[in-house]
């Protein structure tokens, strides 16, 4: 369930977030493994945002958000890595971002994998050269 309310002037004048205009509240109530757990995000916008529009961008970035992680896992194993330096977590993530990406734009047919290309191009020099050319100069 969403909420949103435009009474932002207080919290302009506290935190000097100039151009807010929505403050909202998500409430999600989720049942897993037989476990009922509610989860509660606030939000803060620039837009003057319905409850409905609110509700309809969150979903919009945690679906955007969810398939770039799963996408990661899926790819480079990102959930079983055990790095514990944070420059290098965050150096290797941005890495791995630019990686799928290259590796999304490379998938020039829809039945080759993300990981099927990605091994392509690991066994050939000249393929994975070819490959991050076709992008660049693109």
């Amino acid at each position: 369930m969403a909420v949103v309310s435009h009474h932002t002037k207080r919290l302009n004048d506290i935190h000097q977030w100039p151009g807010l205009k929505s403050i909202g509240r998500i409430t999600s109530t989720v049942l897993r493994k037989g476990k009922k757990s509610k989860d509660t995000r606030y939000y803060i916008s620039s837009k003057l945002l319905s409850a409905f529009e609110l509700n309809e961008i969150a979903r919009q970035h945690w679906e955007i958000e969810n398939q770039l992680h799963w996408g990661l896992d899926v790819v480079f194993n990102e959930d079983k890595a055990c790095i514990r330096n944070d420059c290098v977590t965050e150096n290797l993530d941005i890495l791995r971002k630019w990686a799928l990406t290259i590796l999304h734009k490379a998938k020039n047919k829809p039945e080759n994998s993300i990981k099927s290309i990605m091994r392509k191009h690991s066994m050939s020099f000249k393929h994975l050269i070819h490959c991050v050319n076709t992008i660049l100069h693109a």
